[in-house]
């Protein structure tokens, strides 16, 4: 969508407001973009953000991946007056966001003990909910139905990508310890039947594996993930060897770390969050939309990635280090640079057709 569909007149930034920066060396930075084409608070989220948008948010325990979320949250509630909708098994608490939920612009939907741990995630990826009869009952068997739960929401959250992982890993103990043949391990494929209200489910694999088994069923429902509004995931920073076996990497754990560099690719948009203790004051939190190295782990490569246009970066320009952290920030910028060459993109491709372009 053309930025201008959504900029009023007033606000809108034209070449001549730009200005004709002066020849500068190779060597020389670019030149600065005025403040005025950086204020992008009039851009919309709601408006601009793809349904089938899918970002990460990988950090350390407490590096304010949650309270991101909320910021997010806050900007979309605002503009949609819809609440979010956040699927919850990280046991990590949701005090950050605790507000958020109190004030109704959250609805959560914990992990459910009396439910199948791989049958809840199957639903929970496609935006659904298991609404038992009776709150209160403590029976897995007891009346209920699954529900669209993302139907009139503004976003979606998944708390968290690492937590589920754990989920299915615990469960994979559970089941060997009650049915020993049913134990991973070996060189067999493994293969088991679940059900839950009425459904049933198939789960094999060609290896007997337990990180294996998880990792490859982790990644299989996030690539089906579809709740039907954009969503916005977590996950725990993992260190791992890199591809050529030298070095490492940091990235999204899932079980283990042997994803940890691939789990970018899963997903449109992924950030990382770091936060930097410091001696005296207040903690500095950062927020990286591209690979980079930290030096704290000693020059690794943390992995990240904003996908966006090439063209767009002089009028549109998009920070890829942000200090303070500032999610809501880097998506408006995204969506700005995005809105920007898209309208340039058709404005030149008309012109080259001989027609006059449309807004």
């Amino acid at each position: 969508m053309p930025i201008n569909r959504i900029i009023p007149p007033e606000n809108r930034i034209v070449p001549s407001q730009l200005g004709k920066p002066a020849r500068a060396s190779a060597s020389s930075a670019p030149p600065a973009v005025p403040a005025s084409a950086r204020d992008l608070s009039h851009i919309s989220l709601s408006a601009l953000l793809p349904k089938d948008l899918r970002m990460l948010l990988v950090g350390d325990t407490g590096s304010g991946k949650t309270t991101q979320f909320g910021e997010v949250v806050e900007v979309m509630a605002m503009e949609t007056g819809l609440p979010a909708v956040l699927f919850r098994a990280d046991k990590g608490g949701n005090l950050p966001i605790k507000p958020h939920i109190d004030a109704g612009l959250i609805v959560e939907y914990a992990y459910d003990w009396r439910i199948d741990p791989w049958i809840w995630i199957s639903h929970a990826i496609r935006g659904e909910a298991f609404i038992f009869d009776d709150p209160q009952s403590t029976e897995a068997d007891a009346p209920g139905k699954w529900v669209k739960v993302t139907t009139d929401k503004c976003l979606a959250g998944y708390e968290g990508l690492t937590a589920f992982s754990e989920l299915l890993m615990m469960e994979l103990g559970r089941i060997g310890a009650e049915q020993p043949q049913l134990a991973v391990g070996g060189e067999a494929a493994w293969q088991y039947e679940t059900s839950f209200a009425g459904e049933e489910l198939k789960i094999g694999g060609s290896t007997q594996s337990h990180y294996g088994l998880v990792q490859l069923r982790i990644m299989s429902e996030v690539w089906k993930a579809d709740p039907g509004v954009p969503s916005i995931w977590t996950a725990i920073l993992a260190r791992a060897t890199d591809a050529t076996g030298a070095g490492g990497i940091l990235g999204a754990m899932t079980t283990g770390k042997a994803q940890a560099g691939i789990v970018a690719r899963w997903f449109d948009y992924t950030f990382r969050l770091n936060t930097q203790p410091q001696e005296t004051g207040d903690a500095r939190h950062i927020l990286y939309l591209d690979t980079h190295l930290d030096k704290q782990a000693r020059g690794v490569k943390v992995i990240a990635n904003a996908r966006m246009p090439l063209h767009g970066g002089d009028t549109h320009p998009v920070d890829l280090k942000l200090e303070p952290a500032d999610l809501v920030l880097a998506l408006r910028q995204l969506c700005a640079r995005q809105g920007s060459v898209t309208g340039d993109l058709k404005a030149r491709f008309d012109a080259a057709r001989g027609r006059k372009t449309t807004t």
